[in-house]
Order: structure tokens, then sequence, then C-alpha cells
């Protein structure tokens, strides 16, 4: 009896009940609308995965199928709308970016400028996976540590922990810092509004080091939240910020061009980005 109903892409979770109009079963006068966010083969391929079984290949053709046949497609990003033609995707007529309304906890003045402050602790911001760059952040700090005259700084991992290389990602930290000559601890028992906050402590910047990312939320809320940041150009990150910040904010994911980036931040202060639409104008 719904007029319209929605699904995410991800697990082809519509797949049976697009199925079931298209052999004229139920829902004959209902709108079908499919959320883009991430499919199975590209969270695989940012995460440098393969296909383990037969499995994740039917859900891949259940996730395309819910797309080609649903009456409205919408995505975040133009980057993943892009990305899912080039692996061969079929779109409807009706498909259209529709990027993410900022979450109320992350409001704040962004229409305002925003003046620079010193960086003293760095923040790596996201899941404690490789996706989200983690070996990439450690690779930049065992750089940071090996050059003299780096500012000093500590660091926090504020994210949620997972398993790299069939252990434990708090673990594989630990072995890496062996090699930092820097303080650092973890963050990992804080929601979204705590996790803000802490961000929003003084001396204290972002870093989301994504190897592949659509429309990450993590980047939406320091943007929003007025946070110091700096993010990877990949993916759908640099719609998020507003195209006159976006040469100071995103960097190739490399770990010297982020080790870089961060003793700069480190020397002269780092502002935070504007988002590259205002909070008025979001609908």
């Amino acid at each position: 009896d719904f007029d319209i109903i929605h699904f995410p892409e991800c697990q082809g979770l519509g797949f049976y009940s697009l199925l079931a109009r298209r052999q004229g079963l139920a829902f004959k006068d209902c709108t079908f609308v499919i959320g883009t966010h991430g499919p199975t083969l590209w969270v695989k391929e940012g995460s440098q995965d393969y296909v383990r079984n037969l499995g994740e290949l039917e859900i891949d053709h259940m996730e395309r199928t819910s797309v080609a046949v649903a009456d409205v497609v919408v995505s975040p990003s133009q980057y993943l709308l892009g990305w899912m033609q080039r692996n061969g995707w079929d779109l409807p007529e009706r498909t259209y970016v529709t990027p993410y309304v900022l979450p109320q906890v992350a409001a704040s003045q962004n229409g305002k400028p925003h003046a620079k402050q010193q960086i003293r602790e760095l923040v790596f911001f996201g899941r404690l996976e490789i996706r989200k760059g983690l070996k990439l952040f450690c690779d930049a700090l065992d750089e940071l540590c090996a050059r003299p005259g780096t500012p000093p700084f500590e660091v926090s991992f504020l994210g949620k922990e997972t398993q790299i290389y069939g252990r434990s990602s708090i673990g594989y930290i630990s072995d890496r810092s062996k090699k930092w000559s820097v303080s650092w601890h973890l963050v990992t028992n804080k929601h979204q509004a705590a996790a803000l906050e802490y961000l929003r402590g003084t001396g204290r910047m972002a870093v989301v080091s994504s190897l592949a990312d659509n429309f990450p939320n993590t980047v939406l809320e320091c943007v929003g939240s007025g946070i110091p940041l700096l993010a990877t150009n990949v993916g759908g990150i640099p719609e998020i910020i507003a195209e006159a910040d976006r040469g100071a904010t995103c960097f190739e994911p490399r770990p010297d061009v982020l080790a870089d980036r961060i003793r700069t931040a480190l020397q002269q202060g780092a502002a935070p980005p504007r988002p590259s639409v205002a909070r008025s104008e979001e609908h």
C-alpha cells in the first residue's frame, strides 16, 4: 500500500521486491527508490580484496539488478555513479546526485570563514582498517618521526577496531608505534556526538586517509563542525569540500605527501575547510 519504497543497493535488499513487481505479483503502483553508497565489489576494490565465493558474485548481481530496474536511483556523489558506469552498471533515466544532509549534531557556523589554529594533536578519524587508510597514516608517521625538526605533536586513533591481516587493528597500531617518537592513544568508545566533541578540542586536526571512499560522513561531519582536516582526494571526498579549500585540505594518498602536509600544518597551523554546499542551501 506504500506509494514510495526506499532500499539501499548494498546486499541487494530490494532485489526480490523488484523481481516480484516485474513478474506482476506485487507492488504494481509503488515507486522504488534505490539509494547507492557502497556496492560489494566497490568495497572489495577499495579494500584491495578479491571475490572469495560464489555468494559474493550473486550479491553483486542482485545489487546491479536492483539499480537497473529501479524507478529512481540517488547517489550522494557523482563519483560513485561514474564508477558504476565504468564497471558496466545500467542506470535508469531518473538517476540523481543527492548529497547527504549534514547531521544536526555537526552543525556549525559553516558559512563563516574559519581562522587558522595551532595543531598539536593528529586524530586518525575512521574505522581502523586498510581501506580507511590506517596503514597509509602509520607509514606517514614513520616518515614524520624520522625527519629532524618536525614540531612536537601527539597522535590519537578515533574509530572502531577491526581485523587487519588476520589480527586486531589495535595490535597492528601497537607494533607500528615502535618506530614512533611521539605519544599516542586510542579513542574507540565514542558515539557520533562525543566523537565530534573530542575533535573540536583545541589543537586537534582530523586526518581521513581513506584509500577509497564515496561520500564519507567522517569528512561531512568535520567540515560541518568546523574541524581542521586533512583528507585524501579519492572518490567523492572533494565533492564535500568547497572548491577554494580543496587544495589545502585534500592530498594524494601517498605517505610522503601526507607527511609533508602534516608537517606544514604543525608548522603553520590549519584552518577548517568550508563545505561545498552551505547549510542554508540544504533541502
